[in-house]
Order: C-alpha cells, then structure tokens, then sequence
C-alpha cells in the first residue's frame, strides 16, 4: 500500500538522520537546512533486528556505539527517539508509536472480541486495568489498551530484544498515576500537546518465575494528532522508554526529551540539500 511505503521511507531517512546527528564532527549535520547533501545511510542490524548507530571496533568490524536511537511509525506518524548517554552511564532509549485506531467491525462486532486477540500478551493486573475502562466506554478501553500495549513495546524496544521478548512475562506500572487512581490518557492530555509529560515507572521481570525482579524505568508521553492526504484524522501517543532511570542523574536538564516536527518534504530535502518551497 502506498502509505506503507511512505511509513517505511520516512523510518529509513530518520535512521539516517540520526546517524548524522550522533556525529557533531560532521559539519552542519545539526542545521535544518545543511550546506551539503548526505548521503541516506541503511543502518546496520543486531541479530535481533534492532537498527544501530555503528562505531569501529577491533578487526575492522563495526560494533553498536553508546548512542541510542529508536525508530518508530503508524500512519500517518513516524519519529525518532534518540539518547547520548554521558561516559558514566549506559542509558538506552525505546520508542514507540501508536494511533488510536478503531476496530474492524468486519472482523470483530465489539471491542471486547478485538482486545481478547491480544488477551496473552498481558499480565492479570495490566488486563484489568484495561478492562476497568469499559465502565466508560468502549472508546477509553481501546485508548488504555493502546498505551499499555505502547508502553511494553518501547521497553523491549529499549532492551533491543522488541517481540522477542514474551510481553507476559514482565508487567508495566506507572508510579503515581496507577496507584492513585488517575487517568492515564487525561493526564497526558493535560500535559500538553508540544510538551509531553514523564512518568517515572516500574518494570517486574519474569514474573512467572521465582527469580522475579523489578528494574525502575522513566516513561515519555506526548498526545499526537494529525491528518493524512485524504484528510483523515488521526489521534495517537508518542511513548518512549528511557532505561535505567539512574542514568537520568548524569543527563540533568538535557534528559527530558526535546520535541522536533518535521515533515517527510523537508527531511527528505535535508538529506539532498534542496530548500523546500
């Protein structure tokens, strides 16, 4: 489909992007129209799939650098997360995008029949809580359900393990807002639509076994809306992972992530140096 190919040509533009930015000796790297055209760079791979930011290593082989990037993209959005972590700390950054999207009424006649697909991807505790919205409406359960489905995916994707890792063997809370019986979509709301909010939260690891452990983690929500070509509306959270939460003492104010728009035209004109009228 035609918006797929452009999801996935913005995702490879930002990756190269960001490639440039990781590197300020490359002059004017940084500047929203560059004196000279880049080159778009096809970031290598780990084994897992996770694209990186590569750095020289013994043997002429490249190596994942300490810079953390993560792509994302739903359509109409696509965005970039990026983390250089300080020499003391081995901050990693996840990323995820979701679109509040409606069901399928061909394939499901409620919103209980959709979310039960994802039933097993959920622990007891992260199920009711989305299930604890149907008292609201079918709306607000699809909205919790897509957050907490955004906030497991830009965890692993942080990890750089993505959906090999099993989504129900670790569970998700945010400090504050799930013990104080807030709204997570109102207090994201409330936070504003260019300056996003972060939550600090609690991961516990391998919960099924006796070997279960906790690991604190901070987490960025930004509320996005837009269109596409055909006008079309569409409402959705930017959510990214930002692990350990220990690393946030060496980033000051330099850790609450700063938010850029940019649109294809022009990333695409950053990369061949043309001006975008």
């Amino acid at each position: 489909r035609c918006k797929d190919r452009y999801s996935a040509l913005t995702s490879l533009l930002l990756k190269s992007w960001g490639y440039y930015q990781a590197y300020p000796f490359v002059e004017n790297a940084k500047d929203d129209s560059p004196k000279f055209s880049y080159p778009v760079i096809d970031l290598p791979r780990t084994k897992k799939g996770k694209p990186y930011i590569p750095t020289a290593a013994s043997g002429g082989k490249l190596s994942e650098s300490r810079y953390s990037m993560n792509v994302s993209h739903q359509h109409p959005f696509a965005g970039i997360a990026q983390l250089n972590p300080s020499e003391d700390d081995n901050g990693k950054v996840g990323f995820d995008v979701v679109t509040f999207d409606g069901i399928n009424t061909r394939l499901y006649s409620t919103v209980r029949d959709f979310l039960e697909v994802f039933r097993s991807t959920f622990t007891d505790w992260e199920w009711n809580k989305i299930l604890s919205k149907e008292r609201v409406a079918g709306e607000a359960t699809l909205i919790e359900f897509y957050l907490r489905w955004s906030i497991k995916e830009a965890y692993t994707k942080a990890l750089g393990e993505g959906m090999h890792l099993d989504f129900k063997t670790f569970e998700t809370r945010l400090q504050g807002i799930d013990y104080d019986g807030q709204d997570l979509w109102t207090t994201i709301l409330q936070s504003g639509k260019e300056k996003g909010i972060m939550v600090p939260g609690t991961i516990s690891l391998d919960i099924n076994s006796p070997n279960q452990r906790t690991e604190d983690v901070d987490l960025f929500f930004l509320a996005i809306q837009g269109n596409d070509d055909d006008g079309k509306g569409y409402l959705g959270c930017a959510t990214v992972c930002l692990t350990p939460s220990s690393s946030r003492n060496n980033h000051g104010d330099n850790y609450f992530p700063a938010i850029n728009w940019m649109t294809l035209e022009r990333l695409v004109a950053w990369h061949s140096k043309k001006e975008v009228r």
